[in-house]
């Protein structure tokens, strides 16, 4: 009677045993990180955070008459303003070098639906100067952690023959370097 005990005893701490005990199996790793960055700047354009549309308006095919002729032009304002007291200039980049024009790369390719031909989107400097796609502007100068770059957009005709109808549009990443 005692061995029947004994072993029952035994068996039932043994499957006890068995439940109780986890296999530890390893599952994967986290490997956290992050860093402490300065303030960044809050940006607008034309006052806007995020994306803007900007109208470059209707322009009659009569409106050009030749190479390099334009529409009226439609003034832009990128600006910021919370920037780290570190920053004392920026740089613009409008697009990337692809966003260009094929006939004359100092302009936006008009990439619009049913678009219209010869002709692409000029961006200028206030001092007139070409905003090429993917080319950094000359740096602005950041005071008290703000500042403001006004520019202009236009359609210019890039074909000796007329413009052909049809939409003008170009959708372009603003990137600011400080």
């Amino acid at each position: 009677m005692m061995k029947k005990t004994l072993l029952a005893v035994m068996t039932a701490a043994a499957l006890a045993s068995g439940v109780a005990q986890a296999i530890d199996y390893p599952a994967g790793t986290i490997n956290f990180s992050g860093s402490i960055v300065p303030t960044t700047c809050a940006f607008t354009i034309n006052g806007v955070a995020g994306t803007v549309d900007v109208d470059l308006g209707k322009i009659a095919i009569s409106d050009f008459n030749g190479i390099n002729s334009k529409s009226p032009s439609t003034p832009l304002t990128i600006a910021a303003t919370g920037c780290p007291t570190s920053a004392t200039a920026v740089t613009l980049t409008l697009g990337q070098s692809n966003d260009a024009d094929n006939i004359n790369s100092d302009y936006f390719a008009n990439t619009g639906t049913n678009p219209a031909t010869g002709v692409a989107i000029e961006v200028l400097t206030a001092a007139d100067a070409a905003v090429v796609p993917g080319t950094s502007t000359d740096p602005v100068t950041v005071n008290n952690g703000a500042f403001s770059i006004p520019l202009t957009a236009q359609i210019v005709q890039t074909t000796i023959t007329a413009p052909m109808e049809g939409a003008v549009s170009a959708t372009v990443a603003v990137s600011v370097v400080y």
